[in-house]
């Protein structure tokens, strides 16, 4: 071990990327990793591109790549050769306890053992042959391959990168930006034990759901807006009748829209959350540090305006292999198409000045109102994990997807603060907006899908709108959720 941990300090450039790469690589499809884990080269390789010997993005490219790889070879290994392979030397030298081990995972997990067992060595170096050998679909395991090689990958070389940058100064740890990391990984915790709370406990969750809709707050939120509708509707026979669905959906946007009212009347005179602009951005300057700073600047690229649209058409993609559909690509398509066009106008309509040089880490063009980047991230990803939502029944799968989801939106909102490009009140304006536009979206496929079905809207079979407050708490199940 200590041989290769000096072999890989020693290289650079080329060589360096060659030998991490072919690590990763052989981790699964050769057995490697049941005697050098594969966190160890990339862990190095982030590393070397901390003291500047290696370029990070292509670390990070090669990485991704040799590990995507090595597990699919992996695959096709135990899928042609499973028998031979256990009972073969090397599949004696692996031992009868370890196979046993794998191919239960396999068996209890399914396709998330394949995204799951990626971090624990072991499981990492023989779960891509166990799916191979117990003939997983490969379309399932790719899906699970792509998703846990990458986010695995990069995660391990950040770590790498950022431990190599500590090496030499401490601030990562006791520095400025202690008390954001602090914040930020207290704020993760806290969240991934709630979310696997709710993951765990599906009935108490529902029944508290069921609860809720029924309090008078959400009863007669309910009920005036069956009111309104069957107003509506008696008095203009162009304007179709709603269902339960789409009158949750409709009160809904109309409390964000109260929201954003609120929140725009102080931009526009600088009080009330307006007030908090400029001290949040002070205060997140006087505590930026050098290797959070490459963090955020990260997270801020991959939330940008074309990258951002395109990892979630690949995803939308992946959704259509799935689900054999080309729903999920016209509707992320067109949630991001409405996005751009909500942000543009918004921009040019209020002309908000972005903050000062004295905040701003680097300047960057056009008006400040709303964030971009928060808006997109709400309305583009919010959909996407909608459409993956449904797109399996596991409960636990669902609440993962959803709380990763807006782990991410948080995220991408928080790097346009740190970076000091945006005020507080344009990306809270902007997910409020990102919200809007969601709904709107998800409930026009819904209203698309029921009249495909042949379903008849309530109005149609002549409910009353007091009728919709009994209703109410299935319009999440009508909505897919």
């Amino acid at each position: 071990m200590a041989s290769v941990f000096n072999t890989i300090m020693s290289l650079s450039g080329v060589l360096a990327y060659a030998l991490v790469g072919t690590l990763a690589f052989t981790e699964a499809a050769l057995f490697i990793g049941l005697v050098l884990p594969g966190e160890t080269a990339l862990l190095l390789g982030g590393v070397l591109a901390s003291q500047g010997r290696m370029s990070l993005p292509v670390l990070l490219a090669v990485a991704v790549v040799a590990a995507i790889a090595g597990d699919s070879v992996g695959y096709e290994v135990g899928r042609r050769f499973g028998p031979a392979l256990k009972a073969g030397r090397l599949g004696r030298m692996i031992g009868d306890q370890r196979w046993a081990r794998a191919e239960a995972y396999v068996s209890r997990r399914g396709g998330s053992a394949v995204f799951l067992g990626r971090w624990v060595g072991l499981l990492r170096a023989l779960v891509p042959a166990v799916a191979g050998m117990v003939r997983m679909p490969y379309r399932r395991f790719l899906v699970y391959n792509l998703a846990g090689g990458t986010i695995w990958s990069v995660t391990v070389v950040l770590l790498g990168y950022f431990a190599g940058a500590s090496f030499k100064r401490v601030e990562m740890y006791l520095g400025r930006a202690s008390l954001l990391l602090l914040g930020v990984v207290v704020a993760v915790a806290v969240g991934a034990a709630a979310t696997r709370y709710v993951a765990g406990h599906r009935d108490g969750v529902l029944a508290l759901t069921g609860r809720l809709t029924r309090t008078a707050p959400v009863r007669v939120t309910v009920r005036a807006t069956g009111s309104v509708i069957e107003w509506i509707s008696t008095r203009s026979m162009k304007i179709p009748a709603l269902s339960a669905g789409l009158a949750a959906a409709l009160a809904t946007v109309t409390g964000l829209t109260l929201a954003f009212a609120q929140l725009f009347d102080n931009v526009l005179d600088g009080g009330g959350v307006a007030s908090l602009d400029r001290p949040v951005l002070a205060w997140l300057a006087a505590h930026r540090d050098g290797e959070v700073t490459v963090a955020m600047q990260a997270i801020t690229t991959i939330g940008g305006p074309i990258l951002l649209p395109v990892l979630a058409l690949a995803g939308a993609g992946l959704l259509r292999w799935r689900t054999r559909s080309w729903e999920p690509v016209v509707f992320v398509a067109a949630t991001a198409a409405g996005s751009a066009t909500i942000t543009l106008a918004g921009k040019y309509l209020v002309g908000r000045a972005r903050p000062a040089t004295q905040f701003a880490l680097a300047g960057e063009g056009g008006f400040s109102f709303p964030s971009g980047h928060s808006l997109n991230a709400m309305a583009i990803l919010g959909v996407l994990a909608f459409l993956t939502v449904q797109s399996t029944r596991s409960w636990a799968r669902r609440v993962w997807a959803s709380a990763f989801t807006a782990l991410t939106v948080a995220l991408i909102g928080l790097s346009r603060l740190y970076l000091g490009v945006h005020w507080l009140t344009d990306v809270l304006a902007a997910w409020l907006l990102g919200g809007m536009w969601l709904i709107l979206v998800l409930a026009v496929r819904h209203y698309v899908n029921r009249n495909r079905r042949g379903h008849i809207p309530l109005a149609d079979s002549q409910a009353r709108p007091g009728d919709l407050v009994g209703v109410a708490s299935k319009s999440t199940a009508d909505l897919g959720l």
